[in-house]
């Protein structure tokens, strides 16, 4: 098949740019939002109480509380994959901690305490009262170098999720 030399070159460059748009969506660990987002159930509501980041020792400490949506399902982190995602000033720390990693403690409290590339995560995720749920992390190692205000914090536990933009206490 002869084809002109300039098609190629066109479907080569179509080619490389849906290829990298999907590299950094793999990245930035959006993929599943990206390609999941119709089934997303958005939390009723979503607060930041605090943000801390620690740019040197790549630390983040984030306490969030949501209560679940009216299409929700239910929230069952023990089977359920939890993704985070904190970004500001062009720098993006993005984690999905696999579904049933999170262990039910004596308390009901749910936890996950773990190392994912090479970052120490310890997460909780707590009822605090009739349909409210706290979900609390903190992070050592972490690359959050150019981390600047306002940062956007987005959160989805299985199919529910939420995002919020706040000023993050940062060193």
């Amino acid at each position: 098949m002869n084809v002109p030399s300039g098609c190629r070159a066109k479907s080569a460059l179509r080619f490389c740019a849906a290829f990298a748009l999907i590299m950094l969506l793999l990245r930035f660990g959006v993929t599943q939002d990206v390609f999941a987002a119709e089934g997303l159930q958005p939390f009723a509501t979503f607060a930041v109480r605090e943000v801390d980041i620690d740019i040197e020792d790549g630390e983040i400490e984030m306490l969030a509380s949501f209560t679940l949506g009216r299409g929700s399902n239910g929230l069952n982190a023990a089977k359920e994959a939890v993704s985070l995602q904190v970004t500001g000033g062009g720098a993006a720390y993005s984690v999905i901690m696999p579904a049933g990693s999170f262990k039910i403690s004596k308390t009901g409290e749910l936890n996950f305490v773990g190392t994912i590339n090479g970052v120490k995560i310890i997460a909780s995720i707590r009822s605090s009262r009739a349909g409210a749920f706290e979900f609390e992390l903190v992070t050592e190692r972490a690359d959050v170098r150019g981390m600047a205000n306002p940062v956007t914090v987005n959160l989805s536990i299985g199919d529910d999720g939420g995002g919020k933009s706040v000023r993050a206490k940062i060193e």
